[in-house]
């Protein structure tokens, strides 16, 4: 019986190690992902319970400088905290780091801009299901910040703002409520977006990348209500299974290829490379070719409903609203939804 009694205190031993070699290969970076704490800043997100689909944490990055307090750190600084401390969050409920940007950083010319001096890579290694927002401080002097790339201030050439390419997968870049400029010699698209990659927008703006607005391989772009892309060479561009989602009152606009033979508003291309538009519009976009809102081929789809508008662009060629290439589709209530766009609304190929 003793025996008995020394097999089932093993058996359930051996049950435990098997659970916590499970955990650590589902996270592991082990020293990362395993101290979890709640000071310096961290907080638990509506319970924050810990369990395997709790509720996440909400970070708030620390945005004062060390030595002076009445200081503030840079928007690298600040991510550059988050690459050294962000912990694996699950994948119902990533973890969230708020970075804040503050006008008591850095004012240029008068107004409230920060300098991205370097390409932010938003990328974690093995470290997974984690989201980072940069939005404007709260108590900011001015109802927005802005952004600008690297090359803005010396008229260098620049590459993007920031590179959404992680190896793990659920790593998400939300912009909330601050817009993004780019300059006439940029030499890569402002935001870039990898197949693990998320970028989300909201009350948020981005302007005149010179190489295009978004870029979006095998990853996805969400646009939620008061996001702009806009006044850029070629507006979205989505290729290898992209998703682009719009939503509320999302706007993709002013945008133009300036002869460098691209789509207008968004190229989308490749089997599974997808738009769905929920809401939104597409307007005031121009191509030097074929598609002037919308640029469908290698068998891409949009899906329009709801309040979705694609309009008032004009394109050199075919589709100046929307053209659909072969093996691509478009569907949903664009009969309606696209109108009012020269030399057509929708070209079938």
């Amino acid at each position: 019986m003793k025996l008995m009694k020394n097999k089932s205190h093993f058996t359930i031993i051996a049950l435990a190690m098997i659970f916590l070699a499970v955990i650590l290969m589902a996270c592991r970076n082990y020293s990362s992902c395993l101290e979890i704490n709640f000071g310096g800043g961290r907080s638990p997100g509506n319970g924050g319970n810990g369990s395997v689909c709790g509720d996440g944490l909400v970070i708030d990055v620390p945005y004062k400088c060390d030595v002076d307090p009445t200081g503030y750190k840079s928007i690298p600084a600040q991510l550059a905290w988050v690459y050294a401390n962000a912990v694996c969050g699950a994948a119902c409920n990533p973890n969230i780091y708020i970075v804040r940007a503050t006008t008591a950083h850095q004012n240029l010319w008068g107004f409230g801009v920060e300098y991205i001096d370097t390409v932010q890579n938003i990328n974690y290694g093995t470290r997974g299901n984690i989201t980072v927002r940069i939005k404007t401080h709260e108590n900011s002097s001015l109802p927005r910040y802005s952004l600008v790339p690297p090359g803005v201030l010396w008229g260098g050439a620049g590459g993007s703002m920031f590179n959404v390419a992680p190896a793990a997968a659920g790593v998400t870049l939300e912009l909330y409520n601050i817009n993004l400029y780019g300059w006439f010699a940029n030499s890569d698209p402002m935001i870039q977006v990898g197949a693990n990659g998320t970028l989300r927008m909201e009350d948020s703006e981005l302007r005149e990348g010179s190489m295009g607005g978004v870029s979006v391989s095998g990853g996805n772009f969400i646009m939620n209500s008061g996001a702009v892309v806009a006044d850029s060479s070629g507006g979205v561009s989505l290729t290898a299974g992209a998703a682009l989602i719009m939503n509320d009152t999302a706007i993709i606009h002013s945008n133009n290829d300036f002869g460098l033979g691209l789509a207008g508003g968004v190229n989308a291309t490749g089997a599974g490379t997808s738009i769905t538009m929920n809401g939104g519009f597409i307007e005031n976009n121009a191509s030097s070719i074929s598609g002037g809102g919308v640029h469908l081929s290698g068998g891409a789809s949009l899906i329009m409903s709801g309040t979705a508008e694609i309009r008032w662009n004009n394109a050199i060629g075919d589709g100046g609203g929307v053209f659909v290439g072969i093996g691509s589709s478009i569907s949903g209530t664009y009969l309606t939804a696209v109108h009012s766009n020269f030399p057509d609304d929708v070209y079938f190929e």
